[in-house]
């Protein structure tokens, strides 16, 4: 019998938020009491030709008198990956292939027009370059790897939305090629990138008031390290044990994830989507406030405290024919002189960019991006990273099923630091569904 592993761990890094997927594919949805179709039968003009569906239209269920619906969620991507790795501090690197698949399932629904409920899980990828690429291994003897995606319900009223639950915050993820999430920006090529500017997956409450296309929100998230994404690009070791995403999972108790860590994270936002004919414009900002105890059983260590700015920008042309986008995102934190935490030292920093571009014609499209992230550790040390995605996407079932061709690439760059890092690049062909 299949094994199932859930933790706050896959949650929290491994997961990406889901907010990527509307650049796939928008979400459907509900319609509003009144909307369904009407036919004059005493019109002698020919029957309009109905409007093409995709899968989700035809496995979604909707009663327009009530604007109530469900519809399954299923991705699913299979991948041959070809992986080139090389190092400066080890010539013996093997190159290889993997075949890796990934797959989400859940259900969505939603009841009167007020209230919206989603319930979504993955089986992982098993991507890791830190362990020297696609290794695949989400799965063997039988035993698959799963974790929670998004699981929340809101509701909606004069305006206002209020979330809670684990969810995607939609400020908090950069615009990005729709031809680089073949693997749902899972492969760490799109992900971690995208997790160092402050894509925000986690458990929390969010609230929000749309008005004219912009939507302005508050989010919080509290407990665990482990419950948020942003955990990960906070700088720095925050104890003995390591950063704030690491510390956790290096005191383990009868396999649970210490628990004398605690962060609190507030996050206000804006976002604002228009269409303007051939012209359209998306923009996403958000603010992000770090407020850490380093450790909940004793007084006499420093408060820690954060925050990342973030902002992101995208415009389409010729009625989305082309897409061009780019982020911007600057962070930074104060650091414990670990193993003394009753003293700071130099504060941390950060920062990220990103450009990029997409073409679309049809059933195929290309396009593709630049990431770079810095970060500047103190004591006159820093580490830069570039990433580069370019990739192609034919669409078999239009909104459906598509076949990608991707290149990706991982560089570092290095100042006063001996750790060996692995630059990489990959060719990566997949086939994928999305439901």
């Amino acid at each position: 019998m299949n094994a199932i592993h859930t933790s706050s761990l896959a949650l929290a890094l491994v997961a990406l938020p889901l907010g990527l997927a509307p650049a796939v594919r928008a979400a459907d949805p509900a319609p509003a009491p009144g909307d369904d179709a009407r036919v004059d039968l005493a019109a002698e003009a020919p029957a309009a030709e109905p409007a093409p569906r995709t899968l989700a239209d035809i496995f979604t269920w909707r009663d327009a008198a009530t604007g109530s619906y469900v519809k399954p969620v299923l991705q699913l991507s299979s991948s041959v990956v070809g992986y080139y790795p090389y190092s400066e501090g080890n010539d013996a690197l093997a190159d290889r292939s993997s075949t890796l698949l990934i797959s989400r399932f859940g259900i969505e629904g939603g009841a009167f027009d007020l209230v919206r409920f989603k319930t979504v899980w993955e089986r992982n990828l098993g991507y890791n370059i830190n362990r020297n690429g696609p290794l695949g291994t989400s799965i063997w003897e039988g035993t698959a790897s799963f974790s929670t995606r998004e699981t929340f319900i809101d509701v909606r009223k004069w305006g206002f939305t209020l979330t809670a639950g684990i969810f995607s915050e939609p400020a908090s993820v950069d615009f990005t090629s729709a031809h680089v999430l073949d693997m749902f920006g899972m492969d760490p090529f799109v992900r971690d990138p995208l997790l160092q500017s402050g894509a925000n997956l986690g458990q929390g409450v969010m609230l929000r008031y749309d008005i004219a296309g912009v939507s302005i929100g508050l989010t919080y998230t509290g407990g665990n390290p482990l419950v948020t994404s942003l955990s990960g690009s906070f700088g720095g070791d925050v104890t003995a044990a390591g950063s704030l995403y690491d510390a956790p999972l290096r005191d383990l108790s009868s396999g649970l994830p210490g628990s004398n860590i605690s962060v609190d994270i507030v996050s206000p936002s804006v976002t604002f989507q228009k269409d303007f004919g051939d012209f359209s414009l998306g923009v996403r900002a958000a603010a992000q406030y770090y407020f850490i105890d380093a450790d909940v059983t004793q007084d006499k260590d420093q408060p820690l405290d954060g925050f990342n700015y973030r902002f992101s920008a995208q415009v389409g042309l010729l009625d989305d024919m082309v897409r061009v986008f780019g982020g911007y995102s600057r962070r930074g934190n104060r650091q414990l002189a670990v193993p003394d935490l009753t003293k700071y030292k130099d504060d941390f920093e950060g920062r990220t960019w990103n450009v990029g571009v997409d073409f679309n014609y049809g059933d195929f499209g290309i396009g593709g991006g630049i990431h770079s992230v810095r970060r500047l550790l103190g004591d006159n040390t820093a580490v830069d990273t570039t990433y580069v995605n370019v990739g192609a996407t034919y669409w078999i079932v239009p909104g459906s099923v598509a076949a990608g061709l991707r290149y990706a690439s991982i560089a570092w760059d290095k100042l006063n630091i001996t750790r060996v890092y692995t630059d990489a690049e990959t060719i990566i062909g997949s086939l994928r569904l999305l439901l």
